[in-house]
């Protein structure tokens, strides 16, 4: 028979080499300060009712009827760890509000969980709140480069988006994603002792336009298998959705031109029949307007425009009677270029959207979703300055 002595010795090497796998469970997060929520999960007041249920055991707790979610976090929100004292507890009493009293918190219960304070969310309401997560619904920062570099591509897309050779891109659409980029950045102090890990940003973004010798659609098309690619502003579509995380900015409309000598209106698709009509592409446009052509007859059309402003001569000096086109982008090209031409009906309401291959990191492209929603009074005041409709929520 064992005697006290072998017992208590059993049981204080017991709870060492459990002390021990323990700190090797948390070491991955001990150095960890910012974390980005992924997916969506819950913020906890306490310890979920039904983890401390499977946990305590024998331990008597009556959990509450209700009230257990402090805050809904969403892709990309993000998160700082408490720091944890010598013994692995979080330093910060807030991570203890609610608490059942007769409850001690130790490295037992709370090891597969992280006392955090939320420093940016799409949710203002949760902003600064203190409580638990799951160490599964977080990606630390500290396991991503000093930073990720992002190209977007676009093209001379007026009113979004404007290229002119031998400068850079500009329009309100390069503004828009600029701004996103530059708000992705790590709060500082990243914690209370500043590392090498605590960096002002995480991803810096560069602008280039497409142009004959890198074509629009060959962006639109090969480029997705790139990391850290984007592209803006496109329209949601099969081949789009495949490739890209997509993040909506603004609406418009797709509807069609015709010249201004003519008494022709858009009344329904049988409208269009016997009429010459097309639109540019390849593109996104001429995805839709293919669609269309197809819901009236057998053929499949193919693109002979290569740009807006190529589809408007030839609409402008008769060579098709209707243009399919966006309406924001056909009316700023046709008043640059001074065309007698107008806008002749609406066909289907559009959101355009900055699309960031499905090859660059998850977490990242969810950072920006998150960041573009908290950007986003700022971001409908600088379309709305523009004349142009933000998306709505």
């Amino acid at each position: 028979m064992a005697t006290k002595t072998q017992c208590i010795i059993f049981l204080i090497s017991f709870f060492c080499v459990i002390k021990s796998v323990s700190a090797t469970e948390q070491e991955p997060f001990v150095k960890q300060n910012h974390l980005i929520v992924f997916p969506t999960v819950s913020l906890y007041p306490k310890i979920p009712d039904e983890v401390l249920q499977s946990l305590l055991g024998n331990v008597s707790y009556q959990p509450k009827a209700e009230g257990n979610v402090l805050a809904v976090l969403r892709d990309g929100d993000m998160v700082r760890v408490k720091p944890k004292d010598k013994d692995g507890h979080p330093e910060d009493t807030l991570c203890y509000k609610d608490s059942p009293k007769k409850i001690q918190y130790d490295w037992i219960v709370a090891r597969d969980w992280l006392c955090v304070e939320v420093v940016s969310s799409a949710n203002q309401e949760a902003k600064g709140k203190i409580g638990w997560i799951h160490r599964l619904s977080a990606v630390s920062l500290s396991n991503l480069p000093e930073a990720i570099p992002i190209t977007f591509y676009t093209q001379d897309f007026l009113p979004f988006t404007e290229c002119q050779e031998g400068k850079p891109a500009a329009g309100v659409g390069v503004e828009v994603v600029k701004r996103v980029c530059d708000a992705m950045r790590i709060p500082k102090p990243c914690d209370d002792k500043a590392d090498d890990k605590c960096r002002d940003k995480i991803t810096s973004c560069r602008f280039l336009c497409a142009d004959q010798d890198d074509t629009w659609e060959r962006i639109r098309g090969e480029l997705t298998n790139e990391k850290g690619t984007g592209l803006f502003l496109i329209s949601r579509t099969e081949k789009t959705e495949q490739k890209y995380f997509l993040f909506p900015v603004l609406e418009t409309e797709y509807g069609f031109f015709t010249l201004k000598s003519s008494s022709w209106n858009y009344a329904d698709p049988l409208s269009l029949k016997g009429k010459k009509i097309d639109a540019y592409g390849p593109s996104g446009t001429f995805d839709y307007f293919k669609q269309l052509v197809q819901s009236l007859t057998t053929t499949s059309p193919t693109p002979h425009y290569s740009t807006t402003d190529v589809a408007l001569d030839a609409l402008s000096k008769g060579e098709i009677e209707i243009l399919y086109s966006s309406k924001d982008v056909a009316e700023r090209h046709a008043q640059r270029k001074s065309l007698p031409i107008r806008y002749a009906g609406q066909h289907q309401p559009i959101k355009y959207y900055v699309g960031l291959s499905k090859e660059t990191p998850k977490v990242i492209a969810a950072w920006f979703k998150n960041t573009m929603q908290t950007k986003k009074v700022e971001i409908d005041e600088l379309l709305k300055a523009s004349g142009l409709k933000p998306v709505s929520q």
